[in-house]
């Protein structure tokens, strides 16, 4: 890749089309649904670095790249993973919802939030690994895919 040449397009052309690309960007609100107006939050190329006014610095080259690909979000922005250690291939039941989440002020608010979910009985945690921009719950639900993002989104955990 020269200098001229913006950050890889990933292999996942519906990716590409919820995001935008090039000429053609999607609005941050169009991107991320729920964020609230007036919430900002760093975009970042598939590969993992932040991009500011269009541009990202590849430590690998240590040359300061212009994009126009994909994007997505990040830190400080969290990324959840739910996933469901029961699903056994039922039509409808609840196997995994991965989103990005920058309604939430911090960390610790978004793990209040999972007691709340916790609280109603819709599931139970087998694992739970939290680092500072990422959250991955491994969970037993007998809920549908639907019923299960409805109670995340409740709890204002989407």
């Amino acid at each position: 890749m020269d200098s001229t040449t913006s950050e890889p397009t990933p292999a996942n052309p519906e990716l590409q089309a919820q995001i935008g690309s090039g000429s053609n960007p999607v609005s941050l609100q169009a991107a991320i649904p729920n964020l609230p107006a007036g919430v900002h939050t760093q975009s970042w190329t598939p590969s993992g670095y932040p991009i500011v006014d269009n541009k990202y610095h590849d430590l690998a080259t240590g040359e300061i790249r212009p994009h126009s690909g994909p994007s997505m979000g990040g830190p400080p922005s969290i990324s959840v993973y739910w996933q469901n250690r029961l699903a056994a291939g039922g039509r409808d039941q609840f196997h995994v919802i991965s989103k990005t989440v920058a309604s939430t002020a911090s960390l610790s608010e978004y793990i209040i939030r999972v007691g709340d979910l916790l609280r109603k009985g819709t599931c139970k945690v087998d694992a739970m690994n939290v680092t500072r921009f990422d959250v991955y719950v491994v969970v037993q639900s007998g809920l549908g895919q639907d019923e299960f993002r409805e109670a995340l989104d409740e709890c204002g955990l989407l």
